[in-house]
């Protein structure tokens, strides 16, 4: 009997060395739970908030597509206009280079008629000197054929 009631304090001891063991294990588990659920609450709370912040650029990025539309249209219109302006521009470069060509044209025919507008001066004074020379010689002929007919 002697072993059985060894036997029975032994399982006794064995028991309550298991109780203790697993209420302190089970304790243990339900503190881990807990801080499974907290660190699941957590990450709950960090997974809205990153929605929150997908839905803010999700919001951002179609409000910036469109104004990359916008200003696509407006890219394409500033074109359009910038090689009108060009094409002008060359018409105008056209113009002012004919322009350019008459109006050395003229400055030539200008310098040609100051050429010739110098000379016909200097022939002009030329032969008003020798017309004045002439009347001279008249003059002192008239007064030599008075005094010779007196």
């Amino acid at each position: 009997m002697t072993q059985a009631s060894k036997a029975n304090a032994e399982a006794e001891m064995m028991r309550e060395r298991y109780e203790k063991e697993g209420v302190a294990k089970a304790e243990e588990l339900e503190m881990s739970k807990l801080k499974m659920q907290a660190r699941l609450s957590e990450a709950e709370t960090t997974v809205e908030q990153l929605q929150a912040k997908m839905s803010q650029v999700e919001k951002a990025k179609s409000k910036l597509s469109g104004e990359l539309e916008n200003m696509s249209g407006n890219l394409d219109q500033a074109q359009i206009l910038n090689s009108s302006m060009e094409k002008k521009a060359k018409q105008f470069d056209r113009v002012v280079g004919e322009w350019k060509g008459k109006v050395d044209s003229i400055g030539l025919d200008l310098d040609n008629a100051q050429k010739e507008t110098r000379n016909a001066s200097s022939e002009l004074f030329r032969v008003k000197s020798a017309y004045d020379e002439a009347v001279l010689q008249l003059d002192e002929v008239r007064r030599e054929n008075k005094t010779l007919s007196n």
